[in-house]
Parts: C-alpha cells; structure tokens; sequence
C-alpha cells in the first residue's frame, strides 16, 4: 500500500485536513531547507538504480529525440482523463513562493495574507463551464525561510482561526529550526563576504527576527500548541531529520512541542551575541575545511577502490552519480569544495598524476561502458558523462584531470562520433568544458589535435547531425512553397 502513496503522505500519513501547511523558519544560508524539501520529494525514491533517468533529464532528452528524429514511431500520449481520482493519495505537495522585500511594509503583508486566502479558497465551482481551468490547492503547503520567524507571517495563519470563512479545512505546523550563533557564523561563512556583513546585517536581522519569534510565541497558546523546535547543528543527521518529519504532524512530540515552556527558555536562550573578527573566518573556515575533508576522505577512499575493481565499479559509479547529482544540492560550498578537490585530485599529490582518481576512474569506466554498451545501459552513461562534466567545472583543479588523463579526449571524441542524441549532446557538453578551461593559450585545443587530428571534423559533424531535423524541416517548407508557387 505504501509504494502508491506520494513521497509527503509516506512521512506525514493521511492529510489531516485539506489543505496543510508546514513552515520552516530558521536561519539564513541553511542548507536544512534543501534536505527538507528534498525528503518531501523524493523520500519515496530509495533505489540508486532508478535515478539514472531522474537525476539528468534523460527522459526528456529522449522525448526530444522521439519527436525530432522519429516522428513516424510516436507513441501517442497518455490520457490523463482516463485516469481516475481515487488512484491518488492527495493533492499533492506545492512549495508556495512568496517574496518579502521589506518586512515593515503592511502592504506586502497584506498581500500575502490575500495570498494565504486565495490558495484556501481555490476549489471547483461545478457551475463553471471551464472546469478544466480552475486548480485544485495541494494537500502539502511548504514555506521556508527565516523569513517565517516574523511575527506578521504567523499571525496570517494564528488568525485565520477567528475567521469566519467557507474554506477548506487546514492546518499548519510551525517547524523552528533554530541555531546558535557559531552556526549561524558557519552558515553565513559560505557567502565569501567581509566580516562587516555578517556583523552589520546577518547577525543582528536574525538576532530581531528570533527575538520578535519568542515574544509572539511566549503570548499565543494556539501558536504554541503548532510549533515544534529544534536545534539545527551537525547533529541533526537526515535519519533524525528523517524521524521529526515522520512526526511533525503527530501530538506526542513533547520533546519539540513549545507548550514546554523550559524547551522555550532553552531554545530563546540559545543565540548569545559574540564578537567576530577577519580572524575568525580564517579559523572557522579552515577547521571546517579539514572536518569536510576528513568526512569526504572516509567516504571516497573505498568508492575509488570499488571503482578500480570491475565487479565493484558498476555500484560504486551510482554512488558518486548519487552524491554528484542529489547530494550535492544539500551540501554548503564548503563542503562541495572539498569534495571536489578530493574527487579530482585523489588523497596524495601523487594521484592525479597516476589516475589515482575518482573522476579518472569513472572516465576510465565510461569507456569501458561505451564499448559494449546497450540501450539499457545508455542512462547510466550518460549520468556518468554528466558527473565528469560537472567535476571539470572546478576552475583550479580541474587541470590535474585534463593534464593527466588524456583518456578524457578519447571519450569525448568517442561519444560526439555517437548517433545518439543523449550521447553526442553529453560529448559535445564534454568537449566544451575541456576546451574553455584555457581559452588564453588554447592547449587543450593543441591536446585535442594531438589526440585526434580529426577533432574538429568529428566535433561539426556531431552538431551537424543534431541539426539535421531542421535541415530536414527547412527543406521540406521549401518544397512546400515551390508546390504552392507551382499550382498558381
């Protein structure tokens, strides 16, 4: 019964009412969002091998395709009117955009509040000749931000109640996920700006909002009853963020619930102001570097020992597909910094030189999947193609790759001398990615034609051959005209 239930129903269970609202309001610069919302959308999505088509558009580049080069073999598309309605576990999950420019304006408010009641009051009117124009509101509402630790926010929501509407039903839930002021510096560190920003505007805009939240929060029963509060620090793994999503919209969460009013204490007492210098994010930032490199090096090293190992390979190349293209979106710059320097330039100095590498490895993997490859396996390739171009994008270390492991020209050349449309695009995005990190002294343009005097050639027939079908259209459109032209 669970594998027909959306990724929200499966972590919140049945919606409670029609139309349920979840607010995230925490701290600036969090990535706890995006780990958020990426369990709301994908929490269903556990199996590595699945992913080959979802993490890259694959599916979408093949309907192009279809439609470009296989007009004749269309299959003709499916009827969404033959689907029926109870088929579905809800109305689905919305992220609601809103934007705040200046929170001590009431006519921005104002117009958020309208908003909050256009989306309750959105139902079908039967009387409506064109029923098929009029949306449906989701069954999951997200909003997220530390926006939402404004008072005029979560007064939208606490006074609804008091309203006498002919709505849907809802509910809302106030998630806080608060920090203390050493994660908050962490967070902000990942802007790159001077000290002065997070000492003139960071710190003090969140030290008002969280003071302003507490004071609503301290004299609104009914806000309290809502309003659940954690402390997001590098404890709250995404099994534990996983366990308080599942429960969120259940009542025995008495750990979290802010009717405790020593969790409350705790939880207001947590930010404490503490003067920072241009000192501190030299030290801040370099031990966090070192804590991020430890933690990639732990998780990389038995990835490039599978990849060297043909029984291994195949999995091992998922899992840095996995953390490349789904990962990486959670992760702060920092960390995805130090993971990009592990991946391309391996653990010793030694490593880019002898394709001791993770990325080396998978160019090494490609072409063994290109050799030999089958319909079957062309996502996973693909996939594969796109994590090295995105590894290729580090400005600096990037050249350890393209220096050292002159395999990556024989794979671009291979792939762009491919008639397949996923295939040729992923070579030519290769191509690029080599061919502008020097466009100065141009030698990876001298590499290529080292490699292949025929790069050039084989590069304009690939985009040639993807240009084909308007070719082929312009052609047909100029034949129609010296028909029309003909008969007059």
């Amino acid at each position: 019964m669970t594998d027909s239930l959306c990724s929200c129903c499966q972590l919140f269970g049945k919606p409670r009412a029609r139309v349920n609202f979840i607010i995230l309001a925490g701290a600036p610069d969090s990535v706890v969002y995006q780990r958020i919302k990426y369990l709301l959308q994908n929490y269903q999505n556990t199996n590595l091998s699945t992913q080959d088509t979802s993490l890259t558009n694959y599916d979408t580049l093949m309907t192009i395709s279809s439609h470009s080069f296989d007009l004749q073999n269309q299959t003709s598309p499916i009827d969404s009117s033959t689907m029926s309605s109870t088929d579905k576990c809800c109305h689905g999950y919305f992220r609601l955009p809103f934007c705040i420019d200046d929170a001590s304006n009431p006519t921005e408010w104002e117009t958020f509040q309208k908003s909050i009641l256009d989306l309750l009051n959105a139902k079908m009117d039967e009387n409506v000749e064109e029923r098929s124009t009029n949306v449906e509101p989701a069954s999951w509402v997200l909003l997220h931000g530390s926006i939402c630790l404004e008072p005029e926010l979560l007064n939208v929501f606490i006074k609804l109640k008091d309203q006498i509407l002919t709505m849907v039903t809802y509910t809302f839930t106030v998630l806080g996920l608060l920090v203390s002021e050493q994660q908050l510096f962490e967070n902000w560190l990942c802007r790159n700006l001077a000290i002065e920003n997070y000492q003139n505007t960071t710190y003090p805009e969140y030290e008002k909002r969280n003071h302003a939240f507490f004071s609503l929060l301290n004299s609104s029963k009914y806000l309290q009853e809502n309003t659940l509060l954690v402390e997001e620090n590098k404890d709250l793994t995404d099994n534990k963020l996983e366990a308080l999503l599942k429960n969120v919209f259940q009542h025995d969460m008495s750990n979290y619930r802010a009717v405790n009013h020593q969790l409350r204490s705790d939880m207001e007492r947590l930010l404490r102001p503490r003067h920072r210098t241009a000192r501190d994010i030299r030290s801040v930032r370099g031990n966090l570097q070192a804590s991020y490199q430890k933690n990639g090096k732990n998780q990389l090293e038995s990835l490039l020992n599978c990849l060297k190992r043909p029984e291994t390979a195949a999995n091992a190349a998922r899992q840095v597909v996995h953390l490349l293209l789904d990962e990486f979106s959670r992760l702060n710059k920092e960390q995805r910094r130090a993971y990009k320097r592990q991946l391309l330039c391996g653990f010793e100095p030694s490593d880019p030189e002898n394709s001791n590498t993770i990325t080396a490895q998978l160019v090494h993997y490609a072409l063994r999947l290109l050799q030999n490859y089958e319909e079957t396996t062309i996502p996973f390739l693909y996939s594969i193609i796109m994590v090295i171009c995105e590894t290729a994008n580090h400005f600096f270390f990037r050249h350890e790759l393209f220096n050292h492991t002159p395999e990556i020209y024989t794979l671009s050349m291979l792939l762009v001398s491919q008639r397949h449309y996923a295939l040729t695009l992923g070579g030519l995005h290769l191509c690029s990615k080599i061919l502008n990190a020097d466009q100065n002294e141009h030698k990876y343009a001298s590499a290529y034609l080292t490699h292949d005097p025929l790069t050039a050639r084989k590069i304009l027939d690939a985009i040639k051959w993807l240009l084909s079908p308007y070719l082929e259209l312009g052609k047909l459109w100029n034949e129609e005209d010296e028909k029309k032209a003909s008969s007059e």
